[in-house]
């Protein structure tokens, strides 16, 4: 299946974009405080496209995208592949 990425561009992927990345997120704080869980950081193999946290994490965020995505926030590290 075909798509269209909101950052541009085709894609093979059966995602639409929209994603709510804040379930991630809050599952990694509730481990921190749960069971000291201290991230080196958090891989994300995504199109950037979606909801992200109100505030930065304090450990470092990377994306994996085939386009750079302007929506991401400043603080997400974005690294890009080729197809």
């Amino acid at each position: 299946m075909r798509s269209q990425t909101s950052c541009g561009g085709e894609d093979d992927t059966r995602g639409f974009g929209g994603t709510s990345f804040r379930p991630v997120f809050d599952r990694i704080e509730r481990l921190r405080k749960e069971e000291n869980l201290e991230p080196d950081c958090l891989i994300y193999f995504t199109d950037g496209d979606g909801e992200y946290p109100e505030k930065q994490p304090e450990y470092p965020v990377i994306f994996i995208e085939e386009k750079p995505c302007a929506e991401a926030p400043k603080w997400v590290q974005q690294i890009m592949i080729d197809k």
